[in-house]
């Protein structure tokens, strides 16, 4: 079970293309990045399937800059590090993991009307798709 939300993330979620990442965004305005290769190395040869223990996975980073819940999230399909996201604020946010903030942020992208997906281009990752 990944963890780390501070309220509930029903929506927002994407797995990386090239690296065993998965993102999420959440009502608590943040995005979380976990690795699945953690749960690997902190489950070790315990075979926890057959048990109704399910090991609970903690996020690797936590990324603030949305002022009211995120909608969506989406990796670029050419780099583990690099993701956006959008939501109910209206923002539109590109990070790189490797970053202390958002790369870029732009407001009101659709007016004031809140951000539901985004989709970044897989042939060309100077495009992306929000909605």
């Amino acid at each position: 079970m990944l963890t780390g939300h501070r309220e509930n993330a029903e929506w927002a979620l994407a797995m990386c293309p090239t690296e065993p990442f998965v993102l999420s965004g959440g009502k608590d305005k943040s995005v979380l990045l976990w690795s699945i290769q953690d749960s690997i190395t902190s489950l070790g040869s315990t075979n926890w399937l057959i048990t109704e223990d399910i090991p609970k996975l903690g996020a690797r980073m936590a990324f603030k800059g949305h002022d009211a819940n995120v909608r969506d999230v989406q990796f670029c399909p050419s780099s583990a590090q690099e993701f956006c996201s959008v939501g109910d604020d209206s923002c539109f946010i590109i990070w790189d993991a490797r970053s202390d903030g958002p790369v870029k942020k732009l407001e009101k992208v659709h007016g004031a009307r809140e951000i539901h997906c985004v989709d970044w281009n897989a042939q060309d990752t100077n495009l992306i798709l929000t909605g």
